[in-house]
């Protein structure tokens, strides 16, 4: 089967998979339903970025595209606006018409992180302000560079708790969001410890 994906989804999306090479399921794109979802472990990335369409005619199945350090850049160094993804049951192979390159073959689907379970109830969404880590930060940014030809836009941050991850919205992008934990910074820490020792001393003190 053969597929035309655009360069700049590829891209972009590959940003917020891991770089780790011992997390082979995270160095994966899925192809879900007009969607692309990836994820670092840190950070998840859900696209809708439209329906990719294969040569045989109407959309493309569900399909996972895995990515090493060698395919990465040979990504980053296409620079045709489409690239025609080849494969089967044993091959896969990304060509920008010049070049190509042969993919590893990614596990199953049924092994991709199950990133709906860590969507939450969007009826409970509220503005907030939270730490933000350097790395998602860089994410971010590589992101919008990639899609917008820019660095960071404006987003607004939304949560259902102090404690649990929140939504990253770009503000000039609908078709896309991000989710991500808050940083857990030093100063959260020394909180975390001061809590505990007080605790402690109450405990003994009473006993």
């Amino acid at each position: 089967m053969k597929l035309l994906i655009p360069a700049e989804v590829l891209k972009a999306a590959t940003v917020y998979t891991s770089k780790d090479k011992t997390r082979y399921n995270l160095k994966c794109l899925l192809f879900e339903d007009g969607k692309v979802i990836a994820t670092n472990g840190h950070s998840l990335l859900v696209w809708r970025h439209g329906t990719i369409l294969s040569n045989e005619g109407g959309k493309a199945p569900d399909f996972l595209m895995a990515f090493d350090n060698t395919s990465l850049k040979f990504l980053k160094a296409a620079n045709k606006g489409v690239l025609a993804f080849h494969y089967d049951t044993e091959t896969r192979v990304l060509s920008d018409g010049e070049q190509s390159i042969t993919l590893h073959k990614p596990s199953k689907i049924a092994n991709f992180p199950e990133w709906r379970k860590v969507m939450p109830d969007v009826q409970n969404l509220t503005p907030c302000f939270s730490t933000i880590g350097t790395e998602i930060i860089a994410h971010y940014t590589e992101y919008m560079k990639v899609r917008k030809g820019k660095g960071v836009k404006a987003f607004t941050l939304l949560t259902t708790s102090k404690e649990g991850g929140f939504f990253i919205m770009p503000e000039d992008l609908a078709d896309c969001f991000i989710i991500a934990m808050p940083a857990r910074t030093l100063k959260n820490l020394d909180n975390q410890l001061e809590t505990i020792n007080t605790v402690s001393g109450i405990k003994a003190t009473a006993t």
